[in-house]
């Protein structure tokens, strides 16, 4: 019974983490949108029928194509810089007091960063490859080759990785760099499988 516990706990706080991640991404695509007058409200993300998970901010997107361009750009890369913030911040978090945390919030914190990484990841790298959702419009609005990101994609991949093994992920943690590899996958399918020449952000 303990170990079922446990288990299911540790199952609660992934799908926490991955939600407060997209959540966080989606409300800065929203807020940015709704800053430059083409979202409704800060907080108007729609949401796929039965899933419980935010999946698009609902941005009138005739509206935004008469946006100047970097007012585009911005809106579109709202939430890979706000993963980037995260993962950031939270990281911050952890080498200031590693300690502070007892297991399962220390998972969560865990998992925060690592999703959060992982999302930004899984557009950048993959992206280069096959241009999808966010980084398809920033590069047709900056009207640059998906290739420009990939080299820098695939430094901050490496970098990302050395930093988690080195500084967040104790000796018995590895197994959060396989939740990593796994999300980068999955959001890349996803993606691509659920983009549209005619989808939002």
């Amino acid at each position: 019974m303990g170990v079922f516990l446990n288990i299911t706990l540790y199952i609660v706080i992934g799908y926490l983490a991955v939600w407060s991640t997209l959540f966080l991404h989606e409300f800065s695509h929203a807020f940015l949108g709704w800053l430059f007058g083409v979202c409704k409200s800060p907080v108007s993300i729609g949401y796929l029928p039965g899933i419980n998970l935010p999946m698009t901010p609902l941005i009138d997107e005739n509206k935004i194509k008469k946006l100047v361009p970097y007012k585009q750009i911005l809106i579109h890369a709202g939430g890979l810089s706000m993963n980037l913030l995260m993962f950031i911040l939270v990281s911050l978090i952890v080498l200031i007091n590693p300690t502070f945390f007892n297991s399962y919030f220390r998972a969560f914190i865990l998992l925060i960063i690592v999703s959060n990484f992982a999302e930004l990841e899984s557009y950048i790298t993959f992206g280069a490859i096959k241009p999808i959702s966010d980084v398809k419009f920033i590069l047709q609005v900056a009207n640059k080759k998906n290739y420009m990101i990939y080299i820098p994609g695939v430094i901050l991949l490496l970098i990302g990785i050395y930093f988690l093994q080195a500084y967040i992920l104790q000796k018995n943690e590895f197994g959060y760099l396989i939740y990593f590899a796994i999300f980068c996958v999955t959001a890349c399918s996803s993606r691509i499988i659920l983009t549209r020449p005619t989808s939002r952000i």
